[in-house]
């Protein structure tokens, strides 16, 4: 019996390393942990793992529910999802990876939107999303260039002088044309 009660040990050790690193997913953790909880002298085993497990369960599952949010466009909720991640868990640096990921999809996801309320002349609008976007993420110089295009493009439409035509906003992508 003790052999067994050893085995079954050696098992679940190798199993919480290998899940741990990423190797196995969580449904064969479970499994290996079932089978220790059928041997009463590996309770203490089990008590001692619980909680770091449970801790890299809900890390792994935000992971996961990170990835979906970043592929279908819901990148805060992704950024919110990464950063609860545990720093204990080998995903982790991935997470980090996956939460920059996810700021510059947002930023640029921004710059497309105050571009698209600016061909609108909804300027106020697009200074309320773009200041908005720079709250939670200061740093963004993507954001901070936006800010200075949506105002310079606000100023250019508000002194245009009455029965002057207001100046057009172009792309950004006419930067590179001078003529234009």
């Amino acid at each position: 019996a003790r052999k067994a009660e050893q085995c079954v040990r050696d098992h679940l050790e190798h199993a919480w390393a290998q899940y741990r690193d990423a190797v196995i997913d969580r449904s064969q953790m479970e499994t290996a942990y079932a089978v220790a909880e059928k041997y009463p002298a590996l309770e203490e085993d089990l008590a001692a793992l619980k909680p770091d497990l449970t801790l890299l369960y809900a890390s792994r599952a935000a992971y996961e529910e990170g990835c979906s949010l970043l592929d279908a466009g819901q990148y805060l909720d992704a950024i919110a999802q990464f950063s609860s991640m545990s720093e204990n868990d080998t995903l982790y640096i991935e997470g980090t990876s996956r939460i920059r990921e996810a700021q510059e999809a947002y930023c640029q996801q921004i710059v497309a939107q105050t571009g698209a309320l600016m061909s609108q002349a909804r300027y106020e609008d697009a200074m309320t999303a773009v200041e908005d976007a720079l709250t939670r993420f200061p740093e963004a110089t993507t954001l901070t260039a936006q800010k200075e295009v949506i105002y310079n493009a606000y100023k250019d439409y508000t002194e245009a002088r009455e029965g002057e035509p207001r100046k057009v906003l172009l792309s950004q992508n006419f930067r590179s044309r001078p003529e234009i």
